[in-house]
C-alpha cells in the first residue's frame, strides 16, 4: 500500500480528496471514490505515456490508466 511513483498515494491533494471520500465502511469509501473518479474525469483516447494519479487528478480526464492510478491512490 505504499506510494509508487504514478500512484502518489502520499500527495496532499489526493490524501486530502480521500478523507472528503471516507465513509462509515470500507465498502462504503470505496464506492464513494469510485463515483467520484468516474464522474469528475473525462475520458479521452490513450495516450502511451503514463501520467499517473496527480496528473489526473489536476488536469481532470485521462485514459483507463489515469483513472485506474487515481483510484488506487485514492483507495491506499
Amino acid at each position: 500500500l505504499q506510494p509508487e511513483p504514478f500512484v502518489q498515494s502520499d500527495d496532499p491533494t489526493i490524501r486530502a480528496k480521500a478523507e472528503q471520500l471516507r465513509r462509515g465502511s470500507a465498502y462504503e469509501s470505496a464506492n464513494a471514490a469510485f463515483d467520484w473518479v468516474s464522474s469528475t474525469l473525462e475520458s479521452e483516447p490513450f495516450y502511451p505515456e503514463v501520467r499517473g494519479a496527480v496528473w489526473a487528478y489536476e488536469n481532470r480526464r485521462g485514459d483507463c490508466t489515469e483513472f485506474s492510478a487515481l483510484l488506487g491512490a485514492l483507495l491506499r
